[in-house]
């Protein structure tokens, strides 16, 4: 019976997908190793008129599954409200591009970047061992890299985002094809939370993550690129110098 509904299943979905002509849309899903500025890429363009943004991770697209009902949920609402497409962030889903174009195969992937010293410090503060949110890092960026020639994986890095935003937003824009206003850069004037979280200024500590990362995408873009500089202790700078970690670093045309 088992092995009958593992056959059966993926028709099923297969062909409710292509009832609901999910391959004719062309979503934005933004990812990236966690702290890397998934959440304030989203905030930025959630206020496009013509996208219809998710204001939640909803994980709708996993290793072994794909929520099909959400997907056509969102869908619908994107066509009721006369949008061009909806835009979602789920960090992780930087690891399931190819089940992502399989569903979708006009969408369009804003994969955000920043330097691995950097992420890794942030993750630090949230709890738990620095190597593993290096190692961390380097997988997630390696996913990416494998569609690097991909007209529909747009990488954007962070540093390069809060430096010089507008030229940023203007190319991401008319990458996803849409069309870019000055107002975007004035979100911070209306209040936005995300996952329904109160936003609140914190440590970024363990649980106070939620309310912190809400307050930080209520204010104006700020520089805190090259934070490891000062605040990584020596035994974190030793890690750094790590092979594979210093490789990534490199490759992704970070000083080492």
């Amino acid at each position: 019976m088992e092995s009958i509904k593992k056959t059966i299943r993926p028709l099923y979905w297969n062909i409710y997908s292509s009832f609901h002509r999910l391959k004719y849309e062309s979503p934005v899903f933004i990812v990236g190793c966690g702290h890397s500025g998934t959440t304030l890429m989203l905030r930025i363009l959630h206020g496009h008129d013509e996208l219809f943004g998710i204001d939640y991770e909803s994980s709708v697209i996993g290793q072994d599954y794909i929520n099909y009902p959400l997907l056509v949920s969102w869908t619908k609402a994107r066509r009721k409200s006369g949008k061009s497409a909806w835009i979602e962030k789920t960090p992780d889903q930087i690891r399931y591009l190819d089940k992502i174009f399989s569903t979708f195969p006009k969408a369009r992937i804003i994969v955000m970047v920043r330097d691995g010293r950097d992420v890794a410090l942030s993750l630090k503060n949230r709890g738990g061992n620095i190597e593993s949110h290096m190692k961390r890092w380097v997988q997630d960026n390696n996913y990416w890299l494998k569609y690097e020639k991909d007209a529909r994986v747009i990488p954007v890095k962070l540093e390069k985002l809060t430096e010089n935003s507008k030229k940023v937003l203007k190319d991401v824009c008319q990458k996803i094809g849409v069309e870019y206003c000055d107002n975007l850069l004035e979100y911070h004037n209306k209040e936005f939370t995300y996952s329904n979280t109160e936003a609140k200024k914190t440590d970024g500590k363990g649980g106070n993550h939620q309310l912190n990362r809400n307050w930080q995408v209520n204010q104006k873009i700020f520089k805190s690129t090259n934070r490891w500089e000062k605040e990584a202790e020596d035994s974190d700078l030793d890690l750094f110098n790590n092979l594979e970690f210093k490789s990534m670093l490199s490759k992704l045309n970070y000083l080492v």
